[in-house]
Parts: structure tokens; sequence; C-alpha cells
């Protein structure tokens, strides 16, 4: 039972995500604050890779525009 609890919890965490909105300002505090690297900067705006994110939520946290949305 406890196999299938830790597969579930994986689950969920896979389904989470975290998207960058266009009232991205530039100011790269996500990128610096990504333990993974999983965050860039570009003209374009910040891009999150997905397959480099934990789902920490650390650039959700700490954006001073709230320019990152969590997905579920």
């Amino acid at each position: 039972m406890l196999f299938c609890e830790r597969e579930i919890l994986k689950m969920i965490v896979r389904a989470k995500q975290y998207i960058v909105t266009s009232a991205c300002n530039l100011c790269g505090q996500c990128e610096v604050e990504c333990p993974k690297g999983a965050i860039t900067i570009s003209q374009g705006g910040a891009k999150i890779n997905q397959s480099l994110c934990i789902k920490c939520g650390k650039c959700y946290q700490n954006c001073p525009f709230y320019a990152i949305k969590e997905m579920n």
C-alpha cells in the first residue's frame, strides 16, 4: 500500500506546472531563485524548462511582478 501512495504523490507533483505570463518584466529574480537552472531569460520573457523544473515553487514565490502562475 505504501508503494501506491508514493506513486500517487509522484503523479500529483508531475501534474503541477509553473508558467510565465506576459506580466514578466525580465528582472531575472526567478532565474536566480531556481535551484535547478530550469529558467532562462530572453527578450521574449522568462521560459521554464519543464523537464528540469522540480516544482519547488521558488520562482512563483519570489517573482516581484506575480508573473509566474501555478497550473494544475
